[in-house]
């Protein structure tokens, strides 16, 4: 793998501990790497990261995809199956600005790398970056523990969470061209559903009833559609989130705030839900906040014509230069002398 970017760049001097394989965890250290982080990659000896072979295509002999996730970062392997291998990770713990894994749960305690562990190795900061809902759960944690030192927003919802869902299918409706009854036809419905997902209480019922709900709305609904779509809005989250005021959260966010959200975004739309969450930040006495519209982005904070998300396949930007150099930023300049 290549060496860390150049000093000159917005997390140069920011070590991250990489613990994670395959796509999601690499692909966050990827991002971290390339606004210059120092990124050590923590890999099994002789087998490596799963996606070392993932392929064709393959690049001089090694995965493409494996090439791409993780780029600008340095390679080490270590068994953490031996007293040694976790005793390494731990002294190189003590030593880093973040710790990312992705283990099954309950795996990192086995190996004494969890949070309650590592905290007394390196008490550190510590910051959480949400993207969508991510920044609802990033939010809920600072809400609760004084250990989290600074949240970063993207995307994420403002608004209470009925009206945030009726902002969300009209916004939707509009970017994939639905007509206006269509929509209003889509309205109704979803007043019916929610009121069921918000008020019956007794599993068995609500699902009972949105069985039949869906069945009026759509005779043609395959049996796999609907028990897909009622399982969801019986989840413990989705409930959870209808009925949640992200303000009254953010009141209660004391730390470092940093919001975004892109112009053209029709997945959490900034009209309402921006304002949402810098009045709640305001009025909750936060004294460290940036709320901030970014033109000409979508829902993934990529350039785009429309925010559509018919447009997403047309789009190669992964996410704009803009955004990684404005959070890139903003965390190092909430990081420095801390710790």
């Amino acid at each position: 793998m290549t060496e860390s970017a150049g000093t000159d760049l917005p997390l140069a001097g920011i070590r991250v501990l990489d613990l994670s394989r395959i796509l999601a965890g690499p692909h966050c250290t990827m991002l971290l790497g390339d606004l210059g982080a120092e990124v050590i990659k923590v890999e099994r000896p002789g087998v490596g990261d799963d996606t070392r072979t993932w392929g064709p295509p393959f690049a001089g002999g090694e995965s493409a995809y494996y090439l791409c996730c993780n780029r600008n970062k340095k390679s080490i392997t270590i068994d953490l199956k031996k007293p040694e291998g976790t005793e390494l990770v731990r002294k190189l713990a003590a030593k880093s600005d973040v710790f990312l894994e992705n283990f099954t749960p309950g795996l990192p305690r086995d190996f004494g790398l969890d949070y309650d562990t590592l905290k007394e190795i390196n008490p550190r900061l510590i910051g959480l970056i949400g993207h969508s809902e991510g920044g609802t759960i990033a939010s809920l944690a600072a809400a609760r523990s004084p250990d989290v030192s600074y949240i970063v927003m993207m995307g994420s919802p403002g608004l209470p969470g009925v009206e945030y869902n009726y902002q969300y299918e009209e916004s939707m409706g509009r970017a994939l061209g639905l007509s206006e009854e269509a929509i209003a036809a889509k309205r109704a419905f979803q007043e019916r559903v929610l009121n069921v997902v918000l008020h019956e209480k007794d599993y068995a019922i609500a699902e009972e009833k949105l069985r039949r709900i869906y069945q009026e709305f759509d005779p043609n609904i395959s049996d796999m559609q609907e028990k897909t779509a009622v399982k969801r809005l019986l989840s413990p989250w989705f409930r959870f989130s209808v009925a949640h005021d992200p303000g009254d959260t953010l009141r209660a966010v004391k730390c470092p705030v940093l919001a975004i959200t892109g112009e053209k975004d029709v997945h959490v739309p900034p009209d309402g839900n921006i304002e949402a969450i810098r009045h709640a930040l305001e009025t909750g006495g936060n004294r460290d906040y940036t709320v901030e519209e970014l033109p000409g982005l979508n829902h993934f904070f990529q350039t785009a014509e429309t925010g559509a998300p018919l447009e997403y396949g047309k789009i190669e930007e992964t996410i704009s230069p803009i955004v990684l150099e404005l959070v890139g930023i903003w965390i190092l300049e909430h990081v420095k002398g801390r710790g």
